[in-house]
């Protein structure tokens, strides 16, 4: 396959997609949500509980990816005090 002097493109068939780190404390408060939901309906003292883990966990996941945002276009990730 030729390039015709050009690099070759960086998604090659075979390679292998960039990838982010993720959001474990969303996908947390996902699942746990959907359990929550589901073990509701049995079991309400566990649906119950595993709701409000699911809620705070995501609001945790919202407030580590707003400030991840926040760091990523600042220069520091020090916020100035206001």
């Amino acid at each position: 396959m030729s390039t015709n002097g050009y690099p070759p493109a960086s998604n090659t068939p075979g390679a292998a997609p960039a990838t982010s780190g993720g959001n474990g404390l969303a996908i947390g408060s996902l699942v746990l949500g959907i359990v929550g939901v589901a073990l509701g309906f049995f079991i309400a003292i566990v649906g119950v509980v595993a709701g409000v883990v699911g809620l705070v966990l995501g609001i945790l996941a919202r407030r580590r990816a707003s400030t991840a945002a926040w760091c990523w276009r600042a220069s520091s990730c020090r916020r100035s005090p206001s």
